[in-house]
């Protein structure tokens, strides 16, 4: 029972990382909130296991500029020696 609900919330943090990387990355298109944006955009930069929640975003999100910030996350933790995720099939695909 209790990797299920382990499996569970690494789920649910995986889809609130997806949501608020997609509202932050719209947000910071409009001058009005785009500092809050881009301090949220920069925590998710600065975040420490970034794997899991790129490979989701990469993988789910309709949002072109979220999935640029995860791969743009993913690059940064390539360079720190992070394992990169896999791009999605919609990304491959000429």
């Amino acid at each position: 029972m209790y990797a299920s609900t382990r499996t569970g919330t690494a789920v649910a943090l995986r889809q609130a990382n997806l949501l608020v990387v997609s509202l932050a990355a719209r947000a910071a298109q409009h001058p009005a909130t785009r500092p809050q944006a881009e301090a949220t955009l920069l925590a998710f930069r600065n975040s420490q296991r970034p794997v899991a929640a790129c490979q989701h975003i990469l993988h789910h999100s309709r949002s072109l500029q979220a999935r640029f910030q995860a791969r743009a996350r993913a690059a940064a933790a390539a360079r720190l020696g992070r394992r990169l995720p896999r791009p999605c099939p919609a990304e491959t695909q000429p």
